[in-house]
């Protein structure tokens, strides 16, 4: 009894297979006719309208070609291997960031020989609580993470120190941590609806394309370079 079970089982599973086997071939050849009914439908349309669809595949395979050939001389002509990333510009500077309100980030560059002849130091300056610390750094190093308050004013000293005294020697831009929750201030840029309305009609649009220019030129002083060389060069 069992035996018959168990050939019954089998027989059952392999005609369910070859229904499920059947109904995805039915399938597959229903989704054959359609595209080949559309492509017949387009080249009906076009020959109703006149046009030529036959070569429509040749043209398009063409200007396949010839952009890749013009690609192919762009890069003969300006080979990318030849234009590689500088690892050094050859120049002193120090650019500092704000990562979050916890922590900044620094990278610079620097060509003085006193600083690699002698103990390299980071400072970091508090400018809102009047107080700095140092940070001494390997002479590899390019970048640093430095550890912060939130909502104050930082700048950062790159030099050295030289019999427990400290030469600075690049002077960073200086930056304001955000803070740590959501702002106190609810309408700190943005007027309300009714204030809009209420002085709009004051505003002409001189007055508009004057506070645009000024605001420009602010955001174009702030994104210059920001680092100040602390030594006389010659």
């Amino acid at each position: 009894m069992n035996v018959f079970l168990n050939i019954l089982v089998i027989l059952l599973a392999i005609i369910a297979f070859l229904v499920l086997y059947y109904l995805s071939l039915k399938r597959d050849q229903k989704a054959r006719d359609f595209h080949l009914s559309l492509k017949n439908t387009d080249y009906e349309t076009g020959e109703e309208i006149g046009v030529d669809n036959s070569n429509m595949y040749q043209e398009t395979k063409t200007k396949i070609k010839e952009e890749k050939k013009i690609e192919e001389s762009v890069l003969k002509e300006f080979p990318r291997e030849e234009y590689p990333l500088r690892e050094y510009y050859n120049k002193n500077y120090i650019r500092l960031f704000a990562r979050d309100p916890g922590f900044l980030f620094a990278y610079w560059e620097i060509k003085n020989p006193d600083f690699y002849q002698n103990e390299a130091f980071l400072r970091l300056v508090n400018t809102k609580k009047n107080n700095s610390h140092d940070i001494r750094i390997n002479h590899q190093a390019r970048d640093w993470y430095l550890q912060a308050e939130p909502a104050n004013n930082y700048y950062i000293l790159i030099g050295f120190k030289k019999n427990g005294v400290f030469y600075p020697l690049i002077q960073s831009n200086e930056i304001t941590t955000p803070l740590n929750q959501p702002s106190a201030i609810v309408d700190e840029q943005w007027m309300t609806i009714e204030e809009l309305s209420k002085y709009s009609y004051r505003i002409d649009m001189g007055s508009i394309s004057l506070i645009k220019e000024i605001e420009a030129r602010k955001m174009e002083a702030e994104l210059e370079a920001d680092s100040y060389s602390l030594v006389k060069t010659k």
